[in-house]
């Protein structure tokens, strides 16, 4: 746990969320990429629970932007979509949602994140 303290104070999820999104919007040309992205992702997130909040904060919104753009892309393209990328999409989320479980306020940019969610959820209606 110490490592991966270690990694997230240093920027790590920053780091990987910005190369996730540069992969965007060739999710599917590069979907090696992003599994493996991913894959980190929930490495890094076998920290303290206390570090995962504060990583969260900082930079949950741009991640949480990103994975949905993932999962978007892959399920409009049905079966040519990258089903192992949708897996561990939802892995990530689901350690997040254990892991990040703080007030929306202390979210940084938690206004662009509720607009992106409530875009995101009349997408799908």
């Amino acid at each position: 746990k110490d490592t991966h303290d270690a990694d997230i104070k240093s920027g790590a999820i920053s780091i990987v969320c910005n190369v996730l999104r540069s992969c965007s919007p060739f999710f599917i040309a590069k979907s090696k990429e992003v599994q493996h992205l991913c894959k980190i992702l929930l490495q890094l997130l076998r920290c303290n629970e206390d570090r995962a909040r504060a990583a969260f904060c900082l930079d949950g919104s741009a991640l949480i932007t990103v994975l949905l753009e993932v999962i978007e892309i892959n399920y409009r393209l049905g079966r040519k979509g990258d089903v192992k990328c949708l897996v561990l999409v939802q892995n990530v989320f689901e350690k997040l949602i254990h892991l990040a479980r703080v007030p929306l306020t202390m979210v940084k940019r938690h206004n662009e994140l509720l607009i992106c969610l409530i875009n995101y959820i009349n997408g799908v209606t």
